[in-house]
């Protein structure tokens, strides 16, 4: 998680002020407190309702992913989330348009690309395509990149953001922890959602 300065010193001053009058709004009015605790409770529900994440991949697919072998000719790219914040929010993950799928945190999704330039998209699952970030990344035949997704808090918004990775040894104990998922549209038949 990374957030800026200017976010840091708005959430000093208005968390305190956000208390106080929290407090001093349900000794006085505990119905309209109760309808506000209802209705962010109702968002949270439908936000975390609303994911749609791709099936857990096992067996030899997963092998496959975790050895880092690139098929002849191709390139590979591994797509991950970790972290806490937002974590449990779906986040729509797409590699040119050709692969699409949402993940939460803790897991990590795997496409074979033709060798050539890749563009990589993210966003959270509820906000808008205005708020799609991407990352443009090139690779050679037999070529591997792990992305890691991460989100950049803001006041209002969490804004995703991307860390590249070439290094093998790091990918792999990057993987290590986390679960594979299949793409949900796009991506071989054994790696897609049915």
């Amino acid at each position: 998680m990374r957030m800026s300065t200017s976010n840091i010193i708005l959430m000093v001053i208005l968390l305190p002020i956000s208390i106080f009058i929290g407090m001093n709004l349900g000794q006085e009015l505990p119905a309209i407190s109760i309808l506000l605790v209802l209705g962010l409770m109702g968002f949270v529900a439908w936000i975390l309702l609303s994911n749609k994440q791709g099936a857990r991949i096992t067996g030899p697919a997963l092998a496959d992913a975790m050895a880092l072998n690139v098929p002849a000719g191709k390139a590979r790219i591994y797509v991950m989330r970790k972290g806490f914040v937002g974590g449990k929010q779906g986040m729509n993950i797409g590699i040119d348009d050709a692969v699409s799928g949402q993940m939460r945190s803790g897991y990590f999704m795997m496409a074979d690309v033709e060798p050539g330039d890749h563009i990589i998209t993210a966003r959270m699952n509820k906000q808008s395509e205005k708020t799609r970030e991407t990352k443009s990344i090139t690779l050679e035949a037999g070529q591997l990149v792990l992305v890691d997704v991460g989100l950049e808090m803001g006041m209002v918004r969490m804004k995703p953001f991307f860390v590249a990775t070439f290094d093998q040894p790091e990918i792999r104990n990057a993987l290590r922890s986390l679960k594979m998922i299949a793409w949900l549209e796009g991506g071989p038949v054994e790696m897609r959602r049915d």
